[in-house]
């Protein structure tokens, strides 16, 4: 009954690399993937602002996957990813470097050697006519470790031989494919496909190489293929292929698949949000992914719709009750009975307020738009650790652990309501209920009773006529409540 059914925009982080920007409305129990922002710097290698866009704010930097430049692409190897002007900051072993013809030449040489993870290619080469100088890297793992180049020089990332964390890799193996893709660039792009989809066991992306150095024998086949697979996660099941004459790698999802932070996560809203927040951040706004500021950040995400922080309004705000949105609906109908119960309150409660009410002399409206409204969520309790003793404050005696979250900003207000964002008011509506209800009272139960006790007119007391038991409950409850209270007290 009381179901969180607000969206949440979601937004493709691409920046410029997407003009037409996709958006999406979301429930939040949804998984996609997680970009972070944050107002200030942070910790150095961490937090960065995006190459692809001028923001104010930084971003998480995440696992880098190949994506691709924000601006002009060059025509890379298969399977690598070209940087213009951009050259690795830090120092490898091949100082000199190698002399070669084309980007090719130097990326076969990358691929010869299981260590490389990238190269610079330099233009010119005094010793060759028309050749280049072939750099190779073994620790230049993300454009944010990488320059300006002060010459002729580019950098490419080997993106085709990365191994998605959270999964394993089985060469020579086209697994067992349910879904089939193509033209998914990167080996990582794929895996987020998977990871997203909570039905994906595995998936089978086409290898790059070629048959004399590697076995991959992909020249007659379409390539950046992606099959995911929904029934197979064992070896057992799967399709292997001859080592020396192999079109796909397999890769099933590990065991505790996305419990380590260091993987590309695809979380729920709630989930996303607290992951942010353990990283010194939050989510992005909006605005912050539409501008591209959280784009360039690695983990392929450029691709996939992200979360960002931003509310939408929730689908249906209809005036009738029975057709509002779920959460407005309950919450209203929780308010709306509790001003009705205590309108029909016994004599021995006259000083007692409605403790939903913001201001005690103020009558909130039957049908609640959520003026005038607080929602309690404790007891505001004294504590007399010497003595032992726990008593609720007299005139305060209710905390409101959402008031600071809840606006009364026109952009956090949907459906014409007074307060908002709507998911912060569905759970501080959910949480005032859990507290002021219990597990054993529903808002059905609630509103029942309030409409009874306003209702009954009590006729005359014969011989063959009672009182309802609830009448008699009611009207003899004495205003001297017992509340539990359990506290640990240490030295």
């Amino acid at each position: 009954y009381r179901l969180y059914c607000f969206q949440q925009t979601i937004t493709l982080s691409g920046g410029t690399q997407h003009p037409e920007l996709a958006q999406a409305e979301s429930p939040l129990n949804v998984k996609h993937a997680v970009r972070c922002c944050r107002d200030d710097d942070g910790e150095e290698d961490i937090w960065y602002r995006s190459p692809a866009a001028s923001c104010r704010v930084n971003a998480l930097a995440e696992t880098w996957t190949g994506e691709l430049p924000p601006g002009a692409q060059l025509d890379a190897p298969h399977g690598y990813t070209g940087y213009p002007g951009r050259t690795c900051r830090k120092e490898d072993d091949n100082d000199d470097g190698y002399s070669v013809t084309s980007a090719q030449e130097c990326g076969d040489l990358c691929d010869r050697d299981a260590d490389c993870d990238s190269f610079d290619l330099t233009e010119g080469n005094i010793l060759v006519t028309g050749g280049n100088t072939c750099y190779l890297h073994t620790s230049c793992h993300h454009y944010s470790e990488t320059d300006t180049a002060n010459t002729a020089t580019d950098w490419y990332f080997k993106h085709h031989d990365i191994i998605p964390a959270g999964y394993e890799r089985f060469p020579a193996n086209f697994g067992c494919p349910t879904t089939r893709f193509s033209n998914i660039l990167t080996v990582q792009e794929c895996a987020n496909l998977c990871s997203a989809d909570p039905g994906c066991k595995s998936f089978a992306y086409s290898c790059t190489g070629t048959k004399a150095t590697n076995g991959c024998n992909n020249e007659d086949f379409e390539p950046n293929r992606c099959w995911l697979s929904s029934t197979c996660d064992d070896l057992e099941d799967t399709n292997e292929q001859p080592a020396n004459s192999f079109t796909f790698n397999w890769f099933p999802k590990k065991e505790g698949f996305q419990d380590d932070e260091t993987e590309c996560l695809f979380l729920t809203h709630g989930d996303a949000e607290e992951h942010c927040e353990d990283s010194g951040g939050r989510l992005c706004t909006k605005e912050e992914l539409e501008d591209g500021c959280a784009s360039f950040m690695g983990c392929g995400f450029d691709s996939s719709l992200v979360w960002s922080s931003t509310e939408t309004s929730p689908e249906v705000c209809e005036t009738d009750p029975s057709q509002q949105a779920t959460s407005y609906a309950s919450c209203g109908n929780f308010v709306s009975a509790m001003e009705q119960l205590y309108a029909g309150r016994p004599d021995t409660f006259a000083a007692e307020e409605n403790p939903l009410r913001l201001n005690a002399d103020i009558h909130i409206q039957a049908s609640s738009d959520f003026e005038n409204v607080q929602f309690p969520t404790r007891f505001n309790w004294i504590i007399d650790q010497t003595n032992g003793i726990a008593s609720l404050y007299p005139n305060s005696p209710y905390l409101y652990d959402f008031e600071e979250s809840l606006s009364t900003s026109d952009e956090d207000l949907f459906c014409d309501a007074g307060l908002g964002p709507p998911t912060v008011l569905a759970q501080a509506c959910d949480a005032s209920m859990d507290f002021l209800l219990g597990s054993s009272v529903s808002i059905g139960m609630l509103t029942s009773t309030a409409k009874a006790v306003n209702e009954f007119s009590p006729f005359p007391k014969t011989d063959d006529t009672r009182l309802p038991r609830w009448h008699e409950w009611y009207t003899d409850l004495k205003h001297n409540p017992v509340v539990d209270f359990v506290d640990e007290w240490t030295e």
